[in-house]
């Protein structure tokens, strides 16, 4: 059996001088200026939390986190930790996971191996089933403008 889910986020990004820093698929990217949100931010774990969910037929990210309890869960990988947690107790484990990241700005590409590493050590799957692209949305939107990044993820689950 199989389940395909699909999830996103997005988050604006911080002031320049906040000191938050930039982190995707639970890598730091150096030099570049963080997202706004509760946790760190990380949008490709986020949106890989939802697609999970949404493939278990469960509610996404605002029904398990808020501002309230996210202090507890700061780093995304350990919000990606509960939903993996829900998945293996369902007695399903990630096939393949689709990654598409929309924004004017950073330029990503020479950072996608390292992503793709982490990722697939975070969800037990090879690199080679963490696909990862990324578009610059051509400024048609706030994203294309550069005033953040946004994260689709789809995910294929198979039963064990």
């Amino acid at each position: 059996m199989h389940r395909i889910g699909m999830g996103t986020d997005s988050h604006a990004f911080a002031d320049l001088n906040s000191g938050k820093r930039l982190v995707l698929g639970s890598v730091e990217i150096p030099g570049e200026i963080g997202l706004v949100g509760d946790s760190d931010g990380d949008v490709i774990l986020h949106a890989a939390f939802n697609a999970i969910m949404s493939a278990l037929g469960e509610q996404g990210l605002g029904f398990y986190f808020n501002k309230n309890n996210m202090d507890k869960y700061g780093h995304s990988t350990a919000i990606l930790e509960v939903g993996l947690e829900k998945m293996h107790s369902l007695g399903f484990r990630v096939g393949n996971i689709s990654i598409t990241l929309e924004g004017k700005k950073p330029r990503l590409q020479k950072h996608i191996p390292s992503i793709q590493e982490a990722m697939s050590a975070l969800l037990h799957v090879l690199p080679a089933c963490v696909g990862i692209t990324i578009t610059s949305g051509d400024g048609l939107t706030s994203f294309g403008k550069g005033e953040g990044l946004y994260c689709q993820a789809v995910v294929l689950l198979e039963k064990i």
